[in-house]
């Protein structure tokens, strides 16, 4: 029956996006060009665009007759301003309509449909470029008499300046146009559509037909398209052209006009001319009174803060390289000269990795040897590229850790030294709610292997519903709830190397998934791998979800670390022994100290269902508080859900 898998999603969502404070649908928790879409992975050409796929997206209608028509598209920008061609607010006596015959719908997915998530404003002023003639300036900027509220299905668009966004950056890279104009006779599709065509030079774009491309082709626009019949027709104009910067979205061009046919339909085997935005960013700005920077102006959490911090370190080398290409800030974790995990530098003092894999490993370490048990901080090393070595000074395990979900699974490090930071190593910035963007390029790093890891990455991955992740895993497998875990796919042969059991019998090591901006050079992680699941049908990969406990991290790196150094279930010692007795919580952040855990010493199969951290420790940051029994409650909820959905 149909109805199951919507209820499936609709619980999933729902349950993993409760109505508490932290994640409350206001606009401190929406950044522009990151889309929240409810479907599945975006498509390639000429297909059925997502619910909520592309969220600043504007169906613009004008009232003819007494009924309003659908008649181009636009983009939000911010709250108040939506932009759009010029030819679709002009008259034909080359006046700008009057406000009141302008409506537009946002959300909007199947026009003249209005479901809850659709909202449709008035204009109170229209604002067409003063040099605008046929072909030429074809821009034009809406003001909204009310406010939008932003949502899953509202969010503006990023903006790319003059400054910095020429249109020759643009040539051989590919776009994202929805529209509505889904058919060459000019019909309007009722759905909304979505296709991707690569950027051409002006020069190529002019030889290909000098008698309608040479009159208009200059800086303020550029051409696109595959020239096989996948292209903008009428419908689509005033929409935008989209391209993905690695961890957002930016507007970049606007439908402009492209070829006809001798019978004046589309000719979708010509290029289609679109305004260059960034040309006009200062007209823009100046129309918006910068209203559209207000964007920078909105509560941001100390990652966030430390996060623009950091990006002023980043630099570019004279080809476009970022200095810090590579992922620098993707460690390796040694325990008594052996590798155990893989980590991210998130500040000059901590790093951040999977608990699972760092004590397997530190289990099998201490086996063969003759270290004392309990896993020391004074025996941790962090390893920096090659050549960089720092200490550990303490280490923090989250308090709502569940073995036997592997949910949660996090494990900070704090450095005895203070890393010098350069625009070769800068910190990864840490995924929020508003910053996490699980739909833009997904990159994977890490190290595999043992005693001499290899640093991998890889770029083919893709985000993977919670009914998709069980479906792929063995049935009675157990995984954790939507709000603590991402499931990836990975979409092309592993590249890393014995990232599976070595012959020595360590454990993997771990990875990172991430965001990269192209263009800032800055890093944001999105999660730390806790398990992976090899079937005949693909591998997946589980992560820990930095976006739900971002809270716990900000506390501990920046805050007042002391609330989390001891519970119940944790001893703290100081470098020398000394009886297992609870020391003051204070201990934990002043000298080189150490926790040991009450997980089995046995093997892997008592580590993988041990229930003992079940304790009422309660976890509380800001206005968010949960409980190890919040945890198997919810978990217990959503193997529920599960269930149903199989």
């Amino acid at each position: 029956m149909k109805f199951i898998p919507l209820m499936c999603v609709w619980l999933g969502f729902a349950f993993a996006f409760d109505d508490n404070d932290e994640f409350s649908s206001n606009n401190a928790l929406y950044r522009c060009g990151i889309p929240k879409p409810f479907g599945e992975q975006y498509i390639h050409r000429g297909w059925v665009a997502e619910l909520g796929q592309w969220p600043w997206h504007v169906a613009m209608f004008h009232e003819e007759k007494g009924s309003w028509e659908y008649k181009c598209g636009g983009t939000l920008i911010d709250q108040r301003h939506v932009l759009t061609a010029a030819h679709c607010v002009v008259l034909p006596n080359g006046k700008p309509m009057d406000a009141g015959r302008i409506r537009l719908e946002f959300g909007q997915h199947e026009l003249y449909r209005y479901p809850d998530q659709v909202q449709a404003r008035n204009i109170s002023e229209v604002h067409v470029h003063q040099e605008y003639s046929r072909n030429r300036n074809d821009i034009a900027l809406l003001v909204l008499d009310k406010a939008v509220r932003y949502s899953e299905f509202v969010i503006p668009i990023c903006l790319e300046d003059a400054r910095r966004g020429l249109q020759g950056d643009l040539v051989g890279d590919r776009g994202w146009v929805p529209g509505w104009g889904g058919h060459e006779n000019g019909s309007t599709s009722l759905t909304l559509f979505t296709a991707r065509m690569p950027v051409v030079s002006n020069t190529d774009c002019i030889e290909s037909d000098p008698n309608l491309f040479g009159r208009f082709i200059t800086d303020a626009v550029y051409c696109a398209g595959d020239r096989n019949k996948t292209s903008v027709c009428l419908g689509d104009s005033g929409g935008g052209m989209y391209f993905n910067t690695g961890d957002h979205y930016e507007l970049r061009g606007i439908v402009s006009f492209s070829g006809k046919t001798p019978e004046g339909s589309c000719d979708v085997d010509k290029f289609a001319v679109f305004t260059n935005v960034a040309h006009f960013y200062p007209w823009i700005s100046r129309l918006t009174r910068n209203e559209i920077e207000l964007y920078d102006n909105v509560p941001r959490s100390i990652s966030e803060q430390k996060c623009i911090e950091y990006a002023k370190l980043a630099e570019k080398r004279n080809n476009g390289v970022c200095y810090n290409s590579r992922s620098p800030h993707t460690v390796s974790v040694l325990y008594n000269d052996r590798i155990v995990s893989t980590g991210v530098l998130i500040s000059e003092k901590f790093i951040i990795t999977s608990f699972n894999h760092m004590y397997r490993n530190y289990k099998r370490i201490q086996r063969s040897s003759t270290l004392p048990e309990g896993l020391t901080a004074q025996y941790i090393q962090i390893r920096v590229g090659h050549d960089l070595f720092l200490t550990a000074k303490g280490m923090y395990r989250h308090p709502s850790f569940v073995n036997i979900f592997r949910a949660v699974d996090l494990f900070l490090i704090e450095l005895m030294e203070t890393v010098t930071l350069s625009r070769q190593l800068i910190p990864a910035c840490l995924a929020n709610r508003a910053t996490e963007n699980l739909y833009g390029n997904l990159l994977r790093t890490g190290y595999a292997g043992s005693q001499f890891a290899q640093f991998f990455e890889s770029s083919e991955n893709r985000i993977m519903s919670f009914k998709e992740c069980i479906d792929t895993m063995d049935r009675n497998t157990l995984l954790a709830v939507p709000p603590f875990q991402l499931c990836i796919e990975l979409l092309e042969p592993q590249d890393e190397p014995d990232s599976q059991e070595a012959e020595d019998g360590y454990s993997g090591l771990g990875s990172l998934l991430q965001t990269v901006n192209s263009r800032s050079c800055m890093s944001t992680i999105l999660g730390i791998e806790n398990q992976q699941h090899d079937k005949p049908t693909g591998s997946l990969v589980v992560y820990s979800r930095i976006a739900a406990v971002v809270d716990w991290i900000e506390d501990i790196v920046w805050g007042n670390r002391s609330d989390w150094a001891v519970n119940d279930k944790t001893v703290i010692r100081a470098t020398s022994p000394q009886p297992e007795t609870e020391r003051d919580t204070t201990e934990m952040v002043q000298g080189t100290t150490y926790f040991e855990t009450t997980l089995p010493d046995s093997d892997d199969s008592e580590l993988e269902h041990s229930t003992n951290l079940y304790d009422n420790f309660t976890l509380t940051s800001g206005a968010k508080s949960f409980s190890h029994f919040n945890v198997l409650v919810q978990t217990l909820t959503m193997l529920l859900i599960a269930f149903i959905c199989l």
